[in-house]
């Protein structure tokens, strides 16, 4: 990888690429056994981008993204119908909730420093907004992962995520015993009508 292949006038480009480019090595390097990884060193010296981007971490693929020139990262998320900027956020807020779990994190309770954009759900959902003039909910809770999921989703994908999602709390209300199901809700961040979310 080399830099003209990034985005150089980002704050900080060399010394991020040349994080991403060691982490990327790193990466490759933990799976040389791997045979597909294998084969395309073997055969050709280096690894196509398709092939590589199965052995990366999410987080690696959300910086390699923020990374990317302008004109490549705008094709990528023309794929998914967001602005390429909407994307970084969605891809940003997702590894921020990814390393939340994998350190074993209670997911239910769980904040952002850096929220998601403001987008036409929090609008349509007539989410208030606080004094500061940040939408209450949706923005950097467990609603706001729901929101940018059902962004870069198909409508079948975000069906089959809400649909389990409603098994899971249908199990859950009947064990509740000390706190109440407004809590919970409350403190995911999602409005009463958050079911709505899936018809929009």
């Amino acid at each position: 990888m080399l830099y003209k292949n990034f985005n150089t006038s980002l704050n900080k480009s060399h010394e991020k690429i040349t994080a991403l480019i060691a982490n990327v090595q790193k990466q490759i390097a933990s799976r040389s056994t791997d045979p597909s990884i294998s084969h395309y060193l073997k055969e050709y010296g280096y690894i196509p981008l398709w092939v590589l981007n199965n052995i990366l971490t999410f987080g690696t693929i959300s910086k390699f993204y923020s990374l990317m020139k302008t004109p490549e990262r705008q094709k990528v998320s023309r794929t998914f119908h967001i602005l390429d900027h909407d994307l970084e956020n969605v891809l940003l807020y997702l590894t921020s909730i990814r390393n939340f779990c994998a350190h074993a994190n209670r997911l239910y309770c769980y904040r952002a420093s850096r929220p998601i954009l403001d987008c036409a759900y929090h609008e349509k959902l007539l989410i208030s907004k606080n004094k500061d003039g940040e939408y209450i909910q949706g923005k950097r809770d467990l609603f706001a992962a729901l929101i940018v999921l059902k962004k870069v989703l198909s409508n079948n994908d975000f069906g089959r995520i809400t649909s389990e999602l409603y098994q899971a709390i249908s199990i859950f209300k009947s064990k509740l015993s000390v706190v109440t199901e407004e809590n919970i809700f409350l403190e995911m961040g999602f409005p009463e009508n958050w079911r709505y979310l899936r018809r929009l």
